[in-house]
C-alpha cells in the first residue's frame, strides 16, 4: 500500500487568553481578591460552597470587561446570562464554576494586529466572557521537597476571570507571541479610569500606568463607555430561579 506524503500544510492557530481582572473582591463575593496572602485566607462561605449561598455579581468586573470587550471592536450584549460548568476537582469546593457559554458579555470583536514587515493582520475575536477562577494544587511542599498527597490553596478560587477566544487566525508563533504582546498592553496594569483611546489602527484601552503619548494618540472619553456603563446598572430583574445572580438583593461589589 502506497504512502500518503504530506506536499503542503497551513498553520491556523487560535488563542483562549485568561485576564485576571484587579477588582478589589471576587466574581460573585465580596471576599478580597489579592495576590500573596497567606494560603486560604481569602476564602467565605461562598467561595467554600456552604449550603444556601448565593452569588453577587461583581459589577466592577462587569464595567472592566465592557472596556476590553469595546477596546477588542466587540459588540457588547444587551442580554447575557451566566451557566454552571460542572466538574470534581479539589481546587473547587462547589464542584461547579459560574461561566458563560451561549450568551457571553462581549462577541464578534477585531483586533488588528501590526506585524514586523509592516503589514496589518486582522485577528478575529470570537467572544470574550466573564467566569470566576478555581483555586490552586500544589503537589510538592514548599521550597520545593516532595510530598505524596496534593496541598490546596483555595485564595485564587472565585477569583474574576475574562477569558478571550480568537478566531484561527494565527498562522505562526510569531504572530501569536505578537498577539499575546499587544493584548497585554491593552489590558494593561489595571482598568481603573480606563479610558478609551483611537489608535491608526484599532481601538486600544489605555490604563493609567501606560503614557498615551506612547501610541501616538489623543485619547478622551467614549460615549460608548457611559453607555455601557449605563446598562449594567439597569433595574434587578424579578428572581428566578434560572439565574442564580437574581436571586439576591444584596448590593453588588468592586
Amino acid at each position: 500500500m502506497p504512502q500518503r506524503q504530506l506536499k503542503s500544510h497551513k498553520v491556523l492557530i487560535g488563542m483562549e487568553i485568561h485576564v485576571q481582572l484587579a477588582t478589589a473582591s471576587k466574581m460573585f463575593t465580596a471576599a478580597a481578591n489579592a495576590f500573596g496572602a497567606d494560603p486560604n485566607t481569602l476564602v467565605d462561605e461562598q467561595v467554600l460552597g456552604l449550603p444556601g449561598v448565593l452569588p453577587v455579581m461583581n459589577k466592577k468586573a462587569v464595567e472592566y470587561a465592557i472596556l476590553v470587550g469595546l477596546a477588542l471592536g466587540c459588540k457588547i450584549a444587551k442580554h447575557t446570562k451566566w451557566d454552571r460548568k460542572s466538574y470534581f476537582y479539589p481546587d473547587l469546593p462547589k464542584n461547579y464554576q459560574i461561566s458563560q457559554y451561549d450568551l457571553p458579555l462581549c462577541a464578534q470583536g477585531i483586533f488588528h494586529l501590526a506585524l514586523k514587515d509592516g503589514s496589518v493582520k486582522p485577528v478575529r475575536i470570537r467572544r470574550a466572557h466573564l467566569e470566576e477562577d478555581a483555586g490552586k494544587l500544589l503537589h510538592e511542599a514548599p521550597g520545593g521537597h516532595p510530598i505524596n498527597f496534593s496541598i490546596v490553596d483555595l485564595n485564587r478560587a472565585a477569583a474574576p476571570l475574562l477569558e478571550i477566544v480568537t478566531e484561527p487566525d494565527l498562522s505562526s508563533g510569531h504572530q501569536v507571541a505578537a498577539f499575546a504582546q499587544e493584548l497585554q498592553k491593552l489590558v494593561g496594569a489595571g482598568l481603573k479610569r480606563a479610558i478609551l483611546g483611537t489608535t491608526g489602527l484599532a481601538p486600544t484601552v489605555i490604563s493609567p500606568f501606560v503614557s498615551g503619548t506612547a501610541f501616538g494618540a489623543t485619547f478622551k472619553r467614549s460615549p460608548q463607555i457611559i453607555a455601557a456603563h449605563s446598562a449594567v446598572t439597569a433595574p434587578k430583574a424579578t428572581p428566578t430561579s434560572s439565574n442564580p445572580t437574581q436571586q439576591n438583593h444584596r448590593p453588588s461589589h468592586g
